[in-house]
């Protein structure tokens, strides 16, 4: 079974306005901030699908395990009645990762189409090191 580091960091909510030694009659309003025990690594990419089912995509970043990726089909902006009714079934296809593979702090991973699909993929990268 794989070992998932990400789930071990608490998160805490921080004001950074009570960090500053000021004292105004009234007080700024709160500029909440998070912070982890641990680093967070963000990515977002888009894979290109060209009218098949399968979709190959690396990302930038370097990771000692494997990372959470979330995939979605993306929404392409700006459009019409004519076009909403075409992309419309486009975006009613399912997409799921296959298989991931870390090779020297590179991943690389395979997605997935339940239907044929040509459109891209938005990937979002969440990862605790």
């Amino acid at each position: 079974m794989a070992n998932n580091d990400n789930s071990s960091s608490k998160f805490t909510k921080y004001d950074r306005n009570r960090f500053r030694k000021i004292y105004p009659i009234n007080r700024f309003p709160p500029s909440t901030s998070f912070r982890s025990s641990k680093e967070v690594n963000m990515e977002s990419i888009s894979v290109a699908f060209n009218g098949g089912y399968q979709a190959t995509g690396n990302l930038q970043g370097h990771y000692k395990s494997l990372p959470v990726i979330m995939v979605s089909p993306k929404v392409p902006d700006g459009l019409g009645d004519a076009k909403r009714e075409k992309v419309a079934d486009q975006l009613n296809v399912n997409l799921f990762i296959t298989r991931m593979t870390l090779t020297a702090g590179k991943v690389t991973f395979w997605i997935e189409a339940s239907e044929k699909f040509s459109g891209e993929a938005a990937i979002t990268v969440v990862s605790l090191t």
